[in-house]
C-alpha cells in the first residue's frame, strides 16, 4: 500500500526539500482512488508538472505541465495554474489531462498576497482572488488615504507603501458560459 510517506518520498530530493512541502497539495480525485499533486522537475526546476498518483499501485502519471490542480466536486475537470507572471492564469481540462483551455483572462495575471482559487460545490463556477488590478489599486490608495486625512491614524507604519500587502479581488468566472466578473474588492 501507499503511504503518505512513500506518496511525497520521491520529490524529497537535494533540490525539491523546500518546493516538495509548498507545491505537492495533494488532493484526492473524484474517484477516491487518484492523488493529483503538482512539483517540479528534477531535470527543468523552472518547470512544474501536475501528475495523479494511484493510490493503490504507486504508479504516477504526468498528466500537464501547471501547478496547483483543484480537480471539479463532479470529477470531470481540473483547474490549475499555468504560465508566469501576467500570463499567469487559471485553465481548464478534463480529467484525463486532455484539452487544455485558458479559463481566466485578468490582465494583471494571478498570484501574488491573496492568490487562491476554489469550485463551487456544482462543479459550474469558480471563485479566486488575486491581487487588484492597478487601477484598483490606485482608486483604493486614494479612500484609503482620504479615510486616513479625515479620521486621523493611531497607527504608526514604518517602511513605505510599497511595503504592505496590497489590495485584493474576488472573482467569479463560469466555465460554462465563459464569463468572468469581480464581486469583490477589499485591503488585505
Amino acid at each position: 500500500p501507499v503511504t503518505p510517506e512513500v506518496a511525497l518520498s520521491f520529490h524529497t530530493g537535494d533540490l525539491n526539500t523546500y518546493f516538495s512541502s509548498l507545491n505537492v497539495q495533494p488532493k484526492w480525485m473524484s474517484d477516491s482512488k487518484g492523488i493529483i499533486y503538482s512539483s517540479l522537475d528534477p531535470k527543468h526546476p523552472e518547470k512544474m508538472g501536475i501528475h495523479i498518483l494511484d493510490s493503490v499501485t504507486g504508479k504516477d502519471q504526468l498528466i500537464s505541465e501547471g501547478s496547483d490542480p483543484r480537480p471539479s466536486p463532479d470529477g470531470a475537470r481540473i483547474a490549475y495554474m499555468s504560465g508566469k507572471e501576467k500570463g499567469r492564469q487559471i485553465w481548464l481540462m478534463g480529467a484525463d489531462g486532455k484539452n487544455p483551455q485558458p479559463l481566466t483572462k485578468n490582465p494583471s495575471g494571478l498570484g501574488g498576497w491573496a492568490y487562491d482559487f476554489v469550485w463551487a460545490p456544482d462543479s459550474k463556477s469558480i471563485a479566486y482572488c488575486t491581487a487588484a488590478s492597478e487601477d484598483a489599486k490606485a482608486i483604493q490608495r486614494k479612500a484609503r488615504e482620504a479615510r486616513e486625512k479625515k479620521h486621523g491614524s493611531s497607527v504608526v507604519v514604518y517602511g513605505s507603501a510599497r511595503d504592505l500587502p496590497p489590495p485584493a479581488e474576488i472573482w467569479i468566472v463560469d466555465p460554462g458560459k465563459k464569463t468572468e466578473r469581480r464581486i469583490a474588492s477589499y485591503d488585505t
